[in-house]
């Protein structure tokens, strides 16, 4: 049972640990998602700056345009007056230096514009090619992102997967313990049963002999009676006669003895 609980908690330890890596895969997903959105709204108001300044180019170009217009008028009426002879010649100088002035401030104009306008084609240009090549690096960081994942993915399961399966081998060989631990107690108590078993025939044997042999040493405890009774009757007269020589064989033994008279 406290094997069975390990397995499950470590079931749940090895889901929880998913759940969590499902997470953290997911908001690195989110940054980096987060992190390109913010490129490409950057991208999109330097687009705009771009568009707003190329507009702002056109309308000067459209002006200085119209000023060319108006300075191109100018130079015809100064031939058609220099042709004609209707002014002086100061005046015709004077019309002459005035012309010559706005073309020249117009071909500065145009030129700066032409400048402009090339700048501005050169930064959304450049601006374009840092945008693909940063789409490219946010692909290429998303596909090693999700191939990190997907790998961290299988390495997780295979993991877990280990995990259960040593889980499962322990489980088996707890099992296995208790088996055998089951099967030395019970032979243990067969063995103890059997020797009880045997102490007990011992005992009913001996039992049996003691009951067997009782009869036997009877006879025989009155067999040894009967001797016993035997030669006492037999012993008598021979104690009685002892008995009847001790008195006299003190008288003799007391009497005084002869003496041998001394030759001189």
């Amino acid at each position: 049972q406290q094997l069975q609980q390990q397995q499950l908690q470590q079931q749940q330890y090895i889901q929880q640990q998913a759940v969590l890596l499902q997470q953290t895969q997911q908001e690195k997903r989110r940054e980096l998602e987060a992190s390109f959105q913010q490129m490409e709204r950057q991208y999109q108001a330097q687009t705009e700056q771009l568009d707003r300044a190329e507009k702002d180019l056109v309308q000067r170009m459209q002006h200085a345009a119209q000023q060319g217009a108006l300075i191109q008028q100018r130079r015809n009426q100064h031939g058609a007056y220099q042709s004609s002879g209707q002014l002086a010649f100061g005046q015709l100088e004077q019309m002459r230096y005035r012309c010559e002035h706005e073309e020249k401030v117009h071909a500065q104009t145009v030129q700066i514009i032409e400048k402009e306008k090339q700048q501005i084609e050169s930064s959304k240009a450049q601006l374009k090619q840092q945008q693909s090549y940063q789409q490219k690096v946010h692909q290429q960081k998303h596909s090693q992102l999700v191939q990190q994942q997907q790998q961290e993915l299988k390495q997780h399961e295979q993991t877990a997967k280990e995990q259960m399966q040593q889980l499962h081998r322990n489980y088996e060989q707890m099992q296995q313990q208790i088996l055998l631990q089951h099967e030395q107690m019970r032979q243990h108590l067969q063995q103890h049963q059997h020797q009880q078993q045997q102490q007990q025939q011992m005992q009913m044997h001996i039992d049996q002999q003691q009951q067997m042999q009782q009869p036997q040493q009877q006879q025989m405890d009155q067999h040894m009676q009967q001797q016993q009774g035997q030669q006492q009757q037999q012993q008598q007269p021979q104690m009685n006669h002892l008995q009847q020589q001790q008195p006299q064989q003190m008288t003799q033994q007391m009497a005084p003895t002869p003496q041998t008279p001394i030759n001189q």
